[in-house]
Formats: C-alpha cells, sequence, structure tokens
C-alpha cells in the first residue's frame, strides 16, 4: 500500500495507466528477443528464493542440519 501512496505522489493515474498498457505490449516481445537470458536470471531467482524458504523451514523444525541429498536417504556400506 505504501508502494502505491508513492507512486501516486510521483505521477498522475493516466500515467501508470499509459506505462502499464505499453509494457502490456512490449513485455512479450521483449521476451521473446531474449528468452533464454530472461529464463536464466529466474532460474537463478528461484534456486535463491528455494535456498531461503529451506533455510527458514530447517529454522522453524528446531535448525537441524540439512537433509541428506541421496534418494532414498544414507545408504548402507557393504563391504
Amino acid at each position: 500500500m505504501y508502494l502505491v501512496t508513492f507512486l501516486g505522489a510521483l505521477c498522475n493515474g493516466l500515467t501508470v495507466f499509459i506505462i502499464c498498457v505499453i509494457a502490456l505490449f512490449s513485455l512479450p516481445l521483449f521476451y521473446r528477443q531474449r528468452q533464454e537470458q530472461v529464463d536464466k536470471f529466474f532460474a537463478n531467482i528461484q534456486a535463491k528464493v528455494d535456498n531461503i524458504k529451506d533455510i527458514f523451514v530447517r529454522i522453524a523444525q528446531g535448525g537441524g542440519p540439512p537433509p541428506d541429498p541421496t534418494p532414498g536417504g544414507t545408504k548402507p556400506n557393504f563391504q
């Protein structure tokens, strides 16, 4: 809500509407032209968000060590 108030203090509502209409038609073209770069950028952001969420989940569960990355947990050693 504060962001909307700040944006309203900077410019008129009609200006915001015009910017939104321009973005509506130009962002798909931008994505189509630079799809690989945009996908890498958002994959990087998603990885960081997942890492932060994992940290918060571990803290909420008592702060234990990170889970074992091997599928099915730790495998026994047979010799």
